[in-house]
């Protein structure tokens, strides 16, 4: 997948973004045996596979037998830098000197930082993302005390109305009469999970932690009642 002539035929930018992962995950293809050489007069300079060691970049087509930059190969060159992204370059005598001129090319060293920065997720957005999670959570566990505290207060009135003692004389877990509010708060734990979950989680609707509690709502139920008398 990430061999030259392949990403020739099928440019980077029309790859799913998995192939596209995978491909940076393999990094440039360096063949073995790829055949480039040049001749002139009785010399024949043959390309040393070394230069992949030295210049991490620097990919090779078989079937162009050429050299390649790999990330402009991905992103794509401009000006004249374009003969390492589409077109190879063979000229093996002003190697060195047109390698030390491409690497600091501006197209070179902007799709270097592409693709040294591709598939890493944004620290902003990180940020962002935690903080949006942070609100939801806040959000989330509002919702959920404002339901048990809707339940509590229904617990409560229905004591007012049937005019019982919200308490016994002992709430302890182990007192066989606990008091009216308990039971009820209890009964309706049986078929809410959610309810139950809370009550199991706060210890401040058991033993006399409990008794404050329902002091401190039924003097904001009161609070609320009274002004519309």
């Amino acid at each position: 997948m990430n061999e030259v002539d392949h990403l020739l035929e099928h440019r980077f930018e029309t790859l799913s973004l998995e192939e596209k992962l995978e491909v940076k995950r393999l990094g440039p293809h360096h063949p073995r045996d790829i055949g480039i050489s040049q001749t002139a007069g009785k010399n024949i300079r043959a390309f040393n596979v070394e230069w992949f060691a030295k210049k991490k970049w620097l990919t090779a087509s078989i079937q162009k037998k050429a050299l390649f930059c790999f990330p402009c190969l991905l992103f794509g060159g401009s000006g004249g830098e374009v003969t390492w992204s589409r077109t190879g370059y063979k000229d093996l005598k002003h190697l060195s000197e047109r390698i030390t001129k491409h690497e600091s090319s501006n197209s070179h060293l902007d799709n270097a930082m592409k693709l040294g920065i591709f598939g890493r997720v944004n620290v902003a957005v990180q940020i962002d993302s935690a903080y949006r999670r942070g609100i939801n959570e806040h959000n989330r566990q509002v919702e959920e005390n404002r339901y048990v505290l809707g339940q509590i207060i229904t617990c409560i009135k229905l004591c007012g109305k049937c005019e019982t003692a919200l308490r016994g004389h002992n709430e302890s877990a182990d007192f066989l009469n606990p008091g009216i509010f308990r039971c009820i708060f209890e009964t309706m734990c049986e078929g809410d999970a959610r309810l139950q979950r809370h009550y199991d989680a706060q210890p401040v609707f058991k033993g006399t932690s409990s008794t404050t509690i329902q002091n401190k709502l039924l003097d904001c139920m009161y609070d609320v009642y009274r002004p519309t008398r």
